[in-house]
C-alpha cells in the first residue's frame, strides 16, 4: 500500500513520474539485497544515464543505448520471453539464439563489420562482458572518438538487421562500414549538437545562386515487391520548374539503389537541357559521400554513380552534390512516390508541376532563401 501511495504527486494525484521514481526507487533497493531488478541497466548509477545523455549523438542513437542499457532491444530472445513464438535464431546470420550480446558483438556479420571499421579490439573486448551495466560502464570511459564510432557502429548495424528482417538486401560489411564512417566524422566535426530541434531550427528548400539550377532527387523503394521509383526536378534561382521527372523502377535492389538511379536521371535531364552550372541535392548521405570519392566503384551501383560522375565531368562547368533534410526534398519525394506507384516501365516527364506537387513547390518558395 506503501508503494501504491507513493505514485502519488503531493497533491494526491497520480503520474507517471511519480510511479516511475517509486518503480526505480523499488529496483534500487532489490539491487542492494542481491536481487535482480526489472530490467538489466535497472542498477546503472546516475552520472551513467548522464553519461548515456552527454554524448556527442543524436538523440536516437542515444535511445537506442539507452535501451540497449535495460535490454529492451526487440531482439528474437527477449520477444520470446514476453510470450511471442517465433524462430529466435539471428536475423543476420541465422545460426545461433539472438540476444543483444550475440547480435552486435558476436555475429559473423559483426565481427565482419567492426574489422572493416578498426575495431575489432573493442568488439572483442565488448563481447566478454556479462551483462548491460558493464558495456555501458565500459562504453562512456573510452575516448571520445572511438566512444561515438561505437555508438554509430552499434546503431547502424542494429538498423541494417532491421532493414533485412523486412526483406531488404544484406548491405556488405564494406557498404555499412562506409555509412558508419560519414555519420561518425560528421558527429566529430560538430561537437555541438543541439539536444531538440526548435521550429525556427527547422531547414526549408533554398533557391540556388542566380546562374545556377538546383537538382532535387529522391528514391522510393517497396522492400514487400522489390519495385521502386525514382523522381527528381530541376529549379531555377526563382523557385521555378525547369524540368521534372518521374519513373518506375520494375527491380530494385534496396533503397539506395533508387537513390542513385533519381540522381542520375536528375543529371541526365540537367545534361539534355544544356546546363552548365548545377548543384544536386539529396537526403541521402550516403549518395553524397558515394559521389565525393571511389568507395563505391566496386559496389552493386557503381557503374551508375560512375556515369553520374561521367556526365557531370563531360557536361557541366561546375557541378557540387549537398547533402540536405527531408523538408528540403519534399517535392522530389512527391515525384518518386508518382514514379513507384506508376505502371511498370513508366517514365514522365513535366515542365511545370502536376496537381499535388504544385502545393509543395510554392510552400517551398513561400520559406526558401538563396
Amino acid at each position: 500500500m506503501n508503494a501504491w501511495h507513493g505514485t502519488m504527486t503531493k497533491g494526491g494525484i497520480f503520474s507517471v513520474k511519480s510511479a516511475y521514481k517509486v518503480q526505480m526507487e523499488d529496483n534500487r533497493r532489490r539491487s542492494v539485497r542481491g536481487v535482480q531488478g526489472t530490467s538489466a541497466g535497472s542498477s546503472l548509477q546516475k552520472e551513467h544515464w548522464a553519461g548515456i545523455w552527454a554524448m556527442n549523438c543524436p538523440g536516437k542513437i542515444k535511445h537506442f543505448i539507452w535501451r540497449l542499457a535495460h535490454n529492451s532491444l526487440a531482439v528474437r530472445m527477449n520477444l520470446e520471453r514476453r510470450g511471442m513464438e517465433l524462430d529466435t535464431r539471428c536475423v543476420m546470420c541465422n545460426r545461433l539464439n539472438e540476444d543483444s550480446a550475440h547480435l552486435l558483438f558476436k555475429c559473423k556479420f559483426a565481427k565482419h563489420l567492426c574489422w572493416e571499421l578498426g575495431l575489432e579490439e573493442k568488439r572483442q573486448h565488448l563481447s566478454e562482458l556479462q551483462n548491460a551495466e558493464e558495456t555501458i560502464k565500459v562504453l562512456l570511459k573510452m575516448e571520445k572518438r572511438d566512444q561515438i564510432y561505437v555508438c554509430v557502429t552499434l546503431y547502424q548495424w542494429w538498423r541494417e538487421r532491421n532493414n533485412v528482417r523486412e526483406g531488404e538486401r544484406r548491405k556488405s560489411p564494406a557498404e555499412v562500414a562506409f555509412i558508419i564512417q560519414a555519420q561518425a566524422e560528421e558527429f566529430l566535426k560538430n561537437p555541438e549538437l543541439p539536444v531538440h530541434a526548435s521550429r525556427e531550427g527547422v531547414e526549408h528548400w533554398k533557391r540556388p545562386a542566380e546562374d545556377v539550377l538546383k537538382i532535387n532527387s529522391d528514391g522510393s523503394f517497396n522492400p514487400n515487391t522489390g519495385a521502386g521509383g525514382w523522381g527528381a526536378v530541376i529549379r531555377n534561382s526563382m523557385g521555378q520548374v525547369v524540368k521534372a521527372g518521374a519513373g518506375h523502377i520494375h527491380h530494385a535492389l534496396d533503397a539506395f539503389h533508387t537513390e542513385v538511379i533519381a540522381a542520375l536521371e536528375g543529371v541526365k535531364m540537367a545534361e539534355m537541357a544544356g546546363m552548365t552550372n548545377v548543384v544536386l541535392e539529396t537526403d541521402a548521405i550516403l549518395l553524397k559521400y558515394a559521389l565525393v570519392n571511389n568507395s563505391f566503384r566496386l559496389s552493386s551501383v557503381g557503374g551508375l554513380i560512375h556515369e553520374i560522375k561521367a556526365i557531370a565531368d563531360a557536361c557541366f562547368s561546375s557541378f557540387s552534390c549537398c547533402h540536405c533534410n527531408r523538408g528540403c526534398n519534399q517535392v522530389a519525394h512527391a515525384f518518386a512516390d508518382i514514379g513507384c506507384n506508376g505502371p511498370r516501365g513508366t517514365i514522365q516527364y513535366w515542365e511545370s508541376p502536376p496537381i499535388g506537387v504544385d502545393v509543395l513547390m510554392a510552400s517551398d518558395c513561400a520559406v526558401s532563401t538563396v
